[in-house]
């Protein structure tokens, strides 16, 4: 058995036990996967069933410990199907048969397949349960599923664990995309053996490293005086809004900005796992951050998020938080009602120029992928196309703002004139019949052809051409 260096993530004093648990569960009902680390006994496992139980959901309870990979992957076993002569050649290229006979119209096919483990029969019948269920009345998870002391378990074991500590979790064909997962482990010098922890999936979570306390502890005395369990995960914070994915473009844009003037954040894997670096930075990781961060955000807890940080890229956190503090990133929501609050920002604020180009550039791509297509023309809803010619007009204000920045906001202005520009049809529409909205345009046109006049020796005459078409008086798709 291979010992290795005590493993834990890296954690702030100044940080209360309450908060870290409270980042950690806002994590799992995110979707993100979080690895909790602590002594034995401080209650990793009976806040986390806790957890599931406020929401009314599965506590899937998985023991690596005592499995095998056959455990895990599923015994093999042997399933004959009967089906048609037709069927059959219709579906021989995505059926993988062991044995066939053929008699009549009749084809007998043996496939060897894997018997579900019966905690993958549990996350099965969680997810029926949890798509059968309205969406307004959904938990935000379908179950919980709980993993203990996976890093005590060698690495062979450890890996047939990959596909369900993924975005979403797998097991063969199966897919559990609406699962929570979670995985704590005691730190190796206080574990009864231990082995090293791969990168991959160490890089599958947020590690977070929790402590037993006294008021912890005075909390959980209180729960088991009688208070509801669903009551007690509000009173700690942990109340996930249903809608809180409408903050992911928010943070997709933040932490995009930051990536731009750091591209060496992005992917820095450490040579080897050790002391301190379990969590660190790649795409994952910040896909993760952007989660739980929207989460958080959502929820009303912004305080956490310098908790998460840590937990998803490590060391590299308090560069981040310090970028989110001394930045201006304005309100979308409010630039889009008055593109013109664009002005009041300092021009030597470029981080924000930065923000609000990506966050327009993730709402054009959210708009682009609700769309329907016919052919090689868009179509959009009157809202869509409200929606879009937005965009626009922040982009036109941006654009002529911030005239150093032009090789950042002028290709998202285009961008947005040439999806308008494939839906003649919906915008023409939507501009006749719509009063609103045809204000609305004739207002993004003043300003396009402010931006022309103003810039004209910024774009070439293709450029020129393209935007003149859109914000021409007389000019239509």
């Amino acid at each position: 058995m291979k010992k290795t260096k005590v493993i834990r993530p890296i954690t702030d004093d100044s940080e209360s036990t309450q908060d870290i648990w409270t980042a950690g569960c806002l994590c799992i009902l995110a979707g993100t996967r979080v690895w909790f680390w602590g002594a034995p006994g401080i209650g990793k496992t009976t806040i986390l069933r806790g957890l599931a139980e406020s929401y009314e959901v599965p506590f899937v309870d998985v023991q690596p410990y005592y499995m095998t990979p056959m455990d895990i992957s599923g015994l093999p076993q042997t399933v004959e199907y009967i089906i048609s002569r037709e069927a059959y050649q219709e579906s021989v290229k995505t059926i993988l048969d062991e044995q066939r006979v053929i008699e009549g119209d009749k084809v007998s096919v043996r496939v060897t397949k894997h018997a579900m483990p019966y905690w993958v029969k549990q996350l099965e019948k969680a997810e029926e349960n949890f798509l059968s269920t309205p969406p307004e009345s959904r938990p935000p998870v379908s179950a919980i599923m709980f993993i203990d002391e996976l890093g005590a378990v060698p690495p062979s074991l450890q890996q047939a664990f990959h596909s369900l500590m993924g975005i979403p979790s797998r097991w063969h064909n199966a897919v559990f995309p609406n699962v929570g997962v979670c995985v704590a482990s005691n730190p190796s010098e206080m574990a009864m053996g231990s082995y090293d922890i791969s990168h991959a999936l160490a890089n599958r979570a947020l590690h977070l490293y929790v402590k037993g306390d006294v008021p912890g502890f005075a909390r959980y005395l209180i729960s088991c005086a009688g208070i509801p369990t669903k009551e007690r995960m509000k009173w700690e914070g942990i109340n996930l809004p249903n809608d809180w994915r409408k903050r992911m473009p928010h943070w997709w844009a933040i932490v995009k900005t930051y990536l731009s003037s750091r591209p060496k954040y992005h992917n820095d894997p450490p040579e080897q796992i050790s002391l301190q670096n379990i969590a660190y930075p790649t795409s994952r990781t910040w896909q993760m951050l952007i989660m739980a961060c929207a989460a958080a955000d959502a929820a009303r807890q912004s305080r956490l998020i310098p908790i998460i940080a840590r937990a998803a890229v490590g060391e590299i956190a308090r560069d981040f938080v310090r970028f989110i503090n001394s930045t201006k990133f304005p309100s979308m929501e409010t630039l889009l009602k008055t593109p013109e609050e664009v002005r009041k920002i300092p021009e030597e604020h470029l981080d924000s120029a930065v923000f609000i180009v990506q966050s327009i550039n993730t709402l054009l791509r959210q708009l682009k992928s609700e769309a329907t297509k016919k052919g090689d023309e868009l179509l959009l809803t009157a809202n869509q196309v409200e929606d879009m010619l937005r965009l626009l007009w922040v982009s036109v204000h941006v654009t002529h703002h911030f005239e150093s920045m032009l090789d950042i906001t002028k290709p998202t202005t285009k961008d947005i004139l040439n999806t308008l520009s494939t839906a003649p049809t919906s915008y023409m529409k939507a501009r006749q019949e719509n009063p609103r909205l045809k204000e609305l345009d004739e207002r993004v046109r003043a300003d396009g052809n402010k931006l022309i006049s103003d810039l004209c020796s910024q774009f070439d005459k293709g450029e020129q051409l393209m935007m003149g078409k859109v914000f021409g008086q007389n000019a239509g798709f």
